[in-house]
C-alpha cells in the first residue's frame, strides 16, 4: 500500500445527522493537516448521505455507502480505503479538540515500538465540552509523561472510553485485521487487548477526544455489553502466562460487575417491584450464570454481589428511618460491615485452593 498522507481519520456514521457535521467541523478545524478523511456511512436511514454529499462533491471527504453491518464493519470498511501511515478513528457524535493530531502524530513519530497513542477523554456538557475525565488510571502530571497500558492490566477494564482519543499505526491495524465484528460494542476492548501483545500502548493526560454521552449511546446496552465484554476476556485469557491467569480472571470479573453487572442488579430490583417478571427472570439468570461460577473463589466479588442485592436498599430504607431511633449511622456503618463479613464468611466455606483460573470461564 502506497501512503498518500500521515493519517487517515475515519468516521463511522449511522444515523447521526444532528452531530456529524460538528464532528467533522473538528477534523477540519485540526492544526495539524496533513490527512485525509473517510466518512463509512453504515445504512443510514435518515438523510445523512445527502448532508454529506456536498462535501464529498468538493473532496474534502471521500464517503463509502455500505448496509447496516454495524460499527466494526464500518471501522473495517474505512481502514481497508485508508492511505495513510497512522489511523485516527472517530466517532459521529463526538469531536476533537485543535491539537489531537498535532501533538499524536509527533508522539508516534518518535516512538518506534509503539503502535497506540492515547489521550484521556472529557464527557461533552455543554458548549465548551467541560465534563468528567473517563478513565481511573493514574497518568502522569504533565501532559508530555506517558504510560504504559500492558495487556495485563486490561482485565481491569477496557482503557479506553472511545477509538477517538487514540492514533494507531497502519501498519498493526492490518496486522492484526483491524476489528472483530463478533464482539460487537466491545470490538475496541479486544483490539486493545491484542494491540498491546503485539506494540506499546502508550497514555498521556492530555485530552485528546470530547466524548458524547446520550441515551442512543451504545455503550448504554449493559446486558449486550456484559455479554460481549466477557467474550472478550475470554478470548484473551489464554494468552495470558499460565500463573496470572486466575488473578487476571479475578479483577476482570470485579470489572465486569462494576462495569455492567451492579446496573442489571438494581435493574432486576425494579424488575421485581414493578412485577415485570419477564425482564427479571432474563436478567437474573443472566447475572447468575456470569458470575455465580467466581463468588467462591473470589470474597471481594460475592461481596460486591451481596451488597449490591441487598445491602444497599436497606440502607436506603434505615436512612428514611433515621428520625425514629437513634445512632442511625452507626447502625448503617455496621450493616454495611455486616455484608462483607457475610460474604468472607460464606466464601471461607469453600476450599478456594481448589479453584484454578483455568476453570474460571
Amino acid at each position: 500500500m502506497r501512503c498518500v498522507c500521515k493519517v487517515s481519520v475515519i468516521i463511522p456514521t449511522y444515523n447521526h445527522r444532528t452531530y456529524v457535521l460538528k464532528t467533522l467541523d473538528s477534523v477540519f478545524a485540526q492544526r495539524f493537516t496533513d490527512y485525509e478523511v473517510i466518512v463509512v456511512n453504515d445504512g443510514s436511514q435518515d438523510d445523512t448521505a445527502e448532508l454529506l454529499r456536498p462535501l464529498t462533491e468538493s473532496g474534502r471527504i471521500r464517503c463509502f455507502d455500505q448496509p447496516h453491518a454495524g460499527q466494526a464493519a464500518a471501522r473495517n470498511r474505512g481502514l481497508a480505503e485508508a492511505r495513510g501511515d497512522f489511523i485516527a478513528f472517530l466517532d459521529d457524535d463526538d469531536f476533537w479538540p485543535i491539537d489531537k493530531l498535532e501533538w499524536q502524530v509527533l508522539e508516534l513519530d518518535r516512538r518506534s515500538t509503539c503502535g497506540v497513542i492515547a489521550g484521556v477523554a472529557r464527557e461533552l456538557c455543554g458548549s465548551d465540552g467541560g465534563g468528567r475525565i473517563f478513565g481511573k488510571r493514574p497518568l502522569g502530571a504533565g501532559v508530555n509523561d506517558f504510560k504504559e497500558v500492558t495487556f495485563e492490566e486490561m482485565f481491569q477494564g477496557c482503557p479506553f472510553v472511545s477509538p477517538g482519543q487514540t492514533l494507531i499505526r497502519n501498519e498493526l491495524l492490518r496486522r492484526l485485521k483491524g476489528f472483530r465484528d463478533s464482539f460487537r460494542g466491545t470490538d475496541d476492548f479486544d483490539f486493545w487487548m491484542r494491540a498491546a501483545r503485539e506494540a506499546q500502548v502508550l497514555q498521556s493526560a492530555q485530552i485528546a477526544l470530547y466524548y458524547r454521552v446520550h441515551p442512543a449511546s451504545a455503550s448504554r446496552d449493559r446486558q449486550s455489553m456484559l455479554v460481549n465484554s466477557r467474550k472478550v476476556i475470554q478470548a484473551n485469557i489464554a494468552h495470558a502466562l499460565p500463573g496470572s491467569r486466575h488473578r487476571l480472571l479475578r479483577n476482570a470479573y470485579r470489572y465486569l460487575y462494576d462495569y455492567c453487572g451492579y446496573d442489571l442488579t438494581v435493574g432486576c430490583r425494579q424488575h421485581l417491584w414493578s412485577c415485570r417478571l419477564k425482564q427479571f427472570f432474563r436478567q437474573l439468570v443472566l447475572l447468575i450464570r456470569i458470575f455465580c461460577p467466581h463468588l467462591y473463589s473470589d470474597p471481594v466479588l460475592a461481596g460486591k454481589v451481596i451488597k449490591g442485592m441487598v445491602t444497599n436498599p436497606l440502607l436506603r430504607r434505615l436512612k428514611r428511618m433515621k428520625p425514629f431511633y437513634k445512632g442511625g449511622e452507626n447502625r448503617d456503618k455496621q450493616l454495611s460491615a455486616k455484608s462483607s463479613a457475610v460474604a468472607a464468611t460464606f466464601c471461607s466455606s469453600y476450599d478456594l485452593a481448589a479453584e484454578s483460573g483455568d476453570k474460571a470461564e
